[in-house]
């Protein structure tokens, strides 16, 4: 069995744009096969659970996706309009 390292990235590590380039740096650095986890924005882990319930009883989960895509695209606007002003 081929052994791989691992890394978690928390939300604060992938704050910003510099974060994020740095964090790819260590990535594209590795040798080795390389597991990243990165943590979802606030709110995002609970509402991927609660979908998955719902879609395991059966019940619809595109409300719940359309929450979290909606999340996502307000907290990336907001990621990008900081970077911007930044500059």
């Amino acid at each position: 069995m081929k052994s791989h390292e691992g890394y978690q990235i928390w939300r604060t590590s992938v704050g910003s744009a510099e974060n994020i380039r740095r964090i790819e740096e260590i990535v594209r650095s590795q040798s080795s096969d390389l597991i990243v986890v990165v943590s979802a924005v606030g709110g995002v882990t609970d509402r991927l659970l609660a979908a998955a319930k719902a879609g395991a009883n059966g019940k619809e989960v595109n409300p719940f996706l359309e929450e979290i895509w909606s999340a996502m695209l307000i907290s990336c606007r907001r990621f990008l309009m900081r970077e911007r002003l930044k500059r």
